[in-house]
């Protein structure tokens, strides 16, 4: 019976460490942590561009729900989550582009934003994306079922 829960232990304890990576086992699209695994999976499915979240340490998913980043997905875009700590938070501060999504996140709140493949900035916006603003500027007329 120890044996079992020590097992239990260390697999629960490896799993909230690992939490990140194995999700990406369980659900059908990815979420990338670094610009270039993002635009390496972007050129290589085709996809328009980068949707990228800027949040801060204490928010968690700060309302990023599953169905609305699987949604974001299929209307053809890669999905970049920046947090704040990472070392693609880093890379940012020193980017001008960033600075007022960045003021958002040291105030606790997150941001997100549009890039094309070529790194340019398209959209910074404070909060998290709506569905019905990204299929308007997807062109995508196609509605899905809302629960």
């Amino acid at each position: 019976m120890s044996f079992f829960g020590v097992f239990c232990a260390l697999l629960s304890t490896l799993i909230y460490m690992k939490r990140d990576r194995l999700s990406r086992f369980f659900t059908s699209y990815s979420v990338f942590t670094t610009r270039e695994e993002a635009i390496s999976d972007a050129e290589t499915s085709g996809k328009k561009g980068i949707i990228f979240f800027i949040t801060p340490l204490g928010c968690g998913d700060c309302g990023l729900e599953t169905n609305v980043l699987q949604d974001l997905d299929g209307l053809g875009w890669t999905l970049l989550r920046v947090s704040e700590g990472s070392l693609e938070y880093e890379r940012i501060l020193s980017d001008d582009r960033f600075l007022e999504a960045l003021s958002l996140v040291r105030s606790g709140k997150p941001s997100w934003g549009i890039m094309n493949l070529g790194e340019e900035l398209l959209l910074l916006e404070p909060g998290v994306p709506e569905k019905a603003f990204i299929q308007k500027l997807s062109g995508s007329t196609k509605q899905s079922p809302e629960p």
